[in-house]
């Protein structure tokens, strides 16, 4: 697989190549934040996410969907500026 998934941030080139996702989260069809844009945002911020991820790992993403979403859009707008 040569298939490259480009981080979210309008502009940005770096990349992570689809057979590392699939490895990673089970699948090529990912949205991700690359390690630079992701260190633009507040430690409050990933501490968020953090969170977030602790709760899923215990009740599931199922019950989380939709805080899941806007809270990753949030942190997807934030590290773009």
């Amino acid at each position: 697989m040569t298939d490259r998934v480009f981080c979210c941030v309008r502009g940005c080139t770096r990349f992570s190549y689809a057979e590392t996702c699939v490895k990673r989260w089970g699948t090529a069809n990912v949205v991700f934040i690359c390690g630079k844009h992701w260190r633009r945002l507040t430690k409050a911020e990933r501490l968020v996410w953090s969170r977030l991820r602790r709760l899923a790992k215990k009740i599931g993403w199922e019950s989380l969907e939709a805080r899941h979403d806007r809270v990753w859009e949030a942190l997807r707008r934030r590290c773009a500026l």
